[in-house]
């Protein structure tokens, strides 16, 4: 099955990234706002460089199954980024060349969104530590809880996709590459946006 495949063979980059990525002190609630920025910027550089190419190359049978348009973070990005003070014309700017873009390829393409709607899967847990941080009072968190009560749905409904998609050694490499690669590009993007620093207006 290559959901587990790429659950196994993503293990060691899933975690290096949930460490950049502040979980540890989301789950203690010992997040404060700058950190919280810094998720935020990640996560909206990643949508706005990765999602429009994505979602326009994907084949449209492929996204009808998955409701693709449902699966949009980018608006729910943009208002939390509003929310939390960012400035978001002083983002750092991001080599595109950094950035792994699926090719016009399903098991990419599908690599890539595993690990965007993965990081979406924990959204709720998330949402729910940040409610109870004070140091967050009135933020609403619009893209942890984008999927509200559908978020069981949506990921069995992708898994369902994936499976029926990649089932070849050969597209599951790919897929595998892709997902890889995804998370190394979100990595990167961490690191950059830390070197420079605040963004907030």
């Amino acid at each position: 099955m290559i959901a587990q495949l790429l659950r196994t063979e993503t293990a060691a980059r899933h975690k290096a990234l949930e460490s950049a990525m502040f979980v540890d002190e989301i789950m203690s609630r010992r997040l404060n706002l700058s950190q919280y920025r810094q998720i935020l910027a990640v996560n909206l550089l990643a949508h706005e460089l990765i999602e429009p190419p994505l979602f326009n190359v994907m084949d449209q049978e492929l996204a009808q199954r998955l409701d693709l348009k449902s699966r949009e973070k980018l608006p729910a990005l943009r208002q939390d980024a509003a929310g939390a003070g960012i400035d978001t014309a002083a983002l750092p700017h991001v080599d595109t060349g950094q950035i792994f873009i699926p090719a016009d390829s399903k098991p990419a393409q599908l690599g890539t969104l595993y690990v965007l709607e993965g990081a979406t899967l924990g959204g709720n847990v998330i949402r729910k530590q940040l409610l109870q941080n004070d140091e967050f009072a009135g933020l609403d968190f619009a893209y942890y809880g984008i999927y509200g009560d559908q978020l069981a749905e949506k990921w069995k409904t992708f898994q369902a996709v994936l499976e029926a998609e990649v089932q070849s050694p050969a597209d599951a490499e790919i897929c595998l590459h892709a997902a890889n690669s995804t998370f190394d590009s979100l990595i990167r993007l961490m690191h950059t946006v830390q070197a420079a620093g605040p963004a907030k207006s």
